[in-house]
């Protein structure tokens, strides 16, 4: 919601460079609490919130080597599971 109210490109000075977003606890606590959601079978994270959440991810340039890889293996995981 924060990306759509800013609109189209606006300028924005208080926003993280790429490196600092890297950088970032805050982007750590939020890999870590996504990787918990994918891996944790007590957790549910639905579909639908797992491609909004990978779109805004790739909206705002953040990549997380350690995330993506359980992130296909969660969409592996549901696949499998809904042929059975």
């Amino acid at each position: 919601m924060i990306l759509h109210a800013r609109g189209n490109k606006p300028k924005v000075y208080a926003d993280y460079s790429i490196a600092e977003m890297d950088q970032s606890w805050r982007m750590e606590k939020i890999a870590a609490d996504l990787k918990f959601a994918l891996v944790s079978d007590n957790a549910f994270f639905s579909p639908t919130n797992m491609g909004r959440i990978s779109r805004k991810l790739g909206e705002v340039g953040y990549k997380n080597t350690e995330l993506i890889p359980l992130w296909f293996e969660r969409i592996n995981q549901m696949v499998v599971e809904k042929k059975r």
